[in-house]
């Protein structure tokens, strides 16, 4: 059971999420991505909002509170790459690739995915990631 840590101001309510040992939320918005950040939480139905501390959070809401909703968005797995800019399809450039057909590795060196194949290795820049979910977006509450 999550907890939380609020004071209630004028303009709304500033709050921390703790676990059930009182600290600190270790999983909180920030350790989400850029896209999903914020979006993953709601307090009281409203989407909150980040603060100027990364430990902090803001809805402007002067209501009590009453139940946080915590959003785990659905896992993506990459399916293949697709041209972007399908003007460029050729008989040199295909459309579409699977991850088979560019043969990806994790260069540690350059800290980077690379392609292995060399029909494609010179042309991943004109391609973007397809990607497929795996699941649908769970729900938890905690509150009353």
């Amino acid at each position: 059971m999550k907890k939380i840590k609020y004071y209630l101001s004028l303009t709304g309510i500033y709050f921390q999420i703790l676990d059930k040992n009182n600290n600190l939320e270790s999983t909180t918005v920030h350790d989400y991505s850029v896209k999903a950040s914020v979006d993953c939480f709601k307090l009281n139905d409203l989407k909150i909002q980040k603060t100027f501390s990364p430990k902090w959070f803001f809805v402007p809401s002067l209501e009590k509170l009453l139940l946080l909703q915590v959003f785990t968005p659905p896992k993506m797995v990459l399916e293949g790459y697709e041209l972007s800019n399908v003007s460029l399809f050729s008989d040199k450039i295909p459309q579409k690739l699977t991850l088979e057909e560019v043969e990806e590795y994790f260069d540690s060196n350059e800290g980077e995915t690379r392609w292995k194949n060399p029909r494609y290795k010179d042309i991943k820049s004109l391609y973007s990631k397809v990607l497929k979910s795996t699941g649908d977006q769970n729900t938890s509450n905690h509150g009353k």
